[in-house]
This record gives structure tokens, sequence and C-alpha cells, in this order.
């Protein structure tokens, strides 16, 4: 028998499609050529917009869907394969899974809501006590035990969640956007802990939201998905800072970061970009550029990675400054370029400009970015 630490995730080719009315005219493809691999005590992310397939999937995994194509393999056993007629029941798949609503009964104390799974499957009343134990040890609640859902926080409904799953004594964890439901600073204390308990249970994790910052701190891995594709697999260091396609440049960098379509040239003995949207005004780019002179291109460069300076520094571009926004530990500046609906973002976390500067000018240039092709979105170079 495996250990539950060896227990990894095997996707292949995973196809799953939805037909919305009687006819079977209206299709959705949810899952379109999925292949991922979950090792062994990962906690890996999906992350997407609403729509791109990442709840599909993780029904999948979990036995709630039966896709029409691919395979799916849970530790050694082969839990569902669509050509050999393979449906594992989710009952039978040794997963546990933890809701974006808990779905925790009301009327129900906590050591009843975590013992109900068990007793359900005849699990014999000490070992029921023996996990119910061993269940509230490791989320800290054994002191909770008879108290009611509704007199928990949001934080405390979430460990009794968390819980009842282990409980079941599960090889594997899904999560469907367990902290969606939560108030915003609730919601950042809470995936700290929950991530150090998953931790602590070593136990391979499935993790789904459609929130950037959850996902980059999460996350061993992430997938980025989008309309039932897998568009990049990677750390939350390679994701954010290597994205190989504009989605996952523009989705990763919420709720701001700077995309600028033009066209490279040389002017001066400058390289610059000529903005499609407005060819007045030009960008100074990096000479490593080059090679796509007189092309037609997209970069992309983080607020943080664009610098700023009152007076011209050597390859910098003077704009006019459209908004300041003190945000505490940095301050945001936008700058016109091109239309006035697409202007350059800049963090600035030297607080040099206040909400004073705005209407006067100052001198950027970018430190490090990607670029892209804008026709196939796919990643065509970097500086």
């Amino acid at each position: 028998m495996l250990a539950v630490q060896e227990y990894g995730i095997d996707i292949r080719d995973l196809h799953m499609a939805y037909t919305l009315d009687q006819t079977g005219r209206r299709r959705v493809d949810a899952l379109r050529g999925v292949s991922l691999r979950v090792n062994p005590g990962e906690l890996f992310v999906l992350l997407g917009p609403s729509g791109c397939g990442k709840s599909t999937l993780l029904r999948s995994v979990a036995g709630l869907e039966e896709p029409q194509e691919g395979s799916i393999t849970l530790g050694r056993s082969t839990v569902l394969d669509a050509r050999s007629g393979i449906h594992v029941r989710a009952q039978d798949r040794g997963i546990g899974m933890v809701f974006q609503d808990f779905a925790l009964y009301p009327h129900m104390s906590v050591a009843q809501n975590i013992a109900f799974g068990l007793k359900t499957r005849k699990v014999p009343a000490d070992e029921i006590d023996r996990r119910l134990a061993e269940a509230l040890r490791i989320v800290e609640m054994e002191s909770f035990a008879e108290r009611r859902p509704a007199k928990l926080s949001g934080g405390q409904r979430q460990r009794i969640a968390l819980a009842r799953a282990i409980a079941g004594d599960p090889k594997i964890l899904l999560f469907d956007e367990p902290l969606s439901n939560l108030d915003p600073l609730l919601r950042t204390m809470v995936r700290t802990e929950l991530k150090m308990l998953i931790q602590k249970l070593g136990t391979t994790s499935l993790f789904v939201t459609h929130d950037q910052d959850e996902a980059m701190v999460m996350g061993d891995r992430i997938a980025v998905m989008n309309r039932g594709t897998i568009e990049q697999t990677g750390t939350p260091e390679e994701i954010y800072r290597s994205p190989q396609t504009l989605f996952v440049a523009e989705f990763t960098g919420r709720p701001s970061t700077n995309l600028i379509e033009g066209i490279v040239q040389r002017h001066q003995g400058r390289l610059i970009l000529v903005p499609i949207e407005s060819q007045a005004q030009t960008l100074t780019i990096p000479e490593s550029l080059d090679a796509h002179r007189e092309q037609r291109v997209t970069v992309h460069a983080r607020p943080e990675d664009v610098d700023i300076h009152p007076n011209p520094v050597e390859s910098s571009t003077a704009l006019s400054i459209l908004s300041v926004e003190p945000e505490g530990s940095h301050t945001t500046v936008h700058l016109r370029l091109g239309g006035p609906y697409k202007p350059l973002v800049v963090r600035d976390t030297r607080h040099v400009y206040t909400r004073s500067a705005t209407g006067s000018s100052a001198h950027v240039r970018l430190l490090r970015g990607t670029v892209y092709s804008p026709d196939t979105g796919r990643l065509i170079g970097s500086f």
C-alpha cells in the first residue's frame, strides 16, 4: 500500500463537453485535451477566470464529472479511462474535498459534522472517535467540538471543513475555491493558516481559485487555465516572471499590468516602440529587442519593472502624469502612453511622487519585461 505522500495525480488528454439544450446543438467544451501531473505531496493550484474549466477539472478528479475522453490515475490506480469504460465512483477514490461554502450542517455540532460521513460509511464507533480526535487536533479545534457552525468564525468553519475532509483518511485533498466566501481581510489570514495545515499534513492537494494572489501564496506549482486548456504550468515565480502567453501575463498582473502593442523601430540611434493606438508618443525600449525591428509586437512590463525618475536618465522617455495613487507601501503612478484609458502604470516604491505631481512630466524606462506576438499571443522574447 502506498503512503499518503506517494499519491500523485496523473491526468491525460481530458476532454469534457456539455450540451446546453435538448437538441444537442449548443456545445460547450469545458475541457479540451487537458494533461497534468501533480507530484506526490504537492500543493498544486488551478488558476483561471470563471468558466475556464478549472472546477470541471477538479470535479473530474473527484469523480463528480465523467469526461468523454482521457484518463485519470491517482497513485497507481486508474480511476477514469474513457476508452476502457473505467469510472470509479467518487466515494471509492480516496479523496477528501473542501467546498466553497464549507457545506457544514447548521443543526449539527462540530463533532457531528466531522463524524457524519464516517457514520454513513459504517466506520466502527471507536475508529470514528479516534479519527475525530485526530482531525480536531490537527486543525487545533479540540475545544470547539460541541459548538454549532453558527457560533464559529469564517476561519474556524474553514478549519472544520478541512477536519471533516481529513477524517476520511484521504489519499488526496481537493479544494474548490474554499476561501472565496470570506471577506478580504479574513481571507488573507485564513489562507496562511490553511497552507500551513496542508503542509503539515503532507497530502497531495489540488486547489482551485480565480484569485491570483491566493494562487501565488498557496501553490507549490500553478496551472493557469483558459477556455478549457492549460496555458502554462510552473512555480509561482515562473508564472509571474516568465509568462509564456499574453493571457497569462495579463491575468496574473491584475489589478494592473502594462501591455503595449506597437511597431519596433529605430529612430535617431534609439530603439523605440511606436504604440498602435497613438503613434505621436513613442517609448524607448531595450536594445535587446532589435531582433524584432519593424515587427508588430506586444511588450509586457510589470509596474514594478518600470523605473521612474523626475529627471532624464539613460534610455528614458518623458511622459505626462495622469494620476498618482498613494497605496501605503508604494505609490502607483499612471502616465499617458497612447489613449487615456490605457496608461502606463508604474510602482513608485521611493514615494517620490504625490498627487500634486499630476499633470507634470516624469521619465520612465523599462527594466524588465516580455514580448509577445499579437497574432498568436505566444512569447517571442524577453529583456
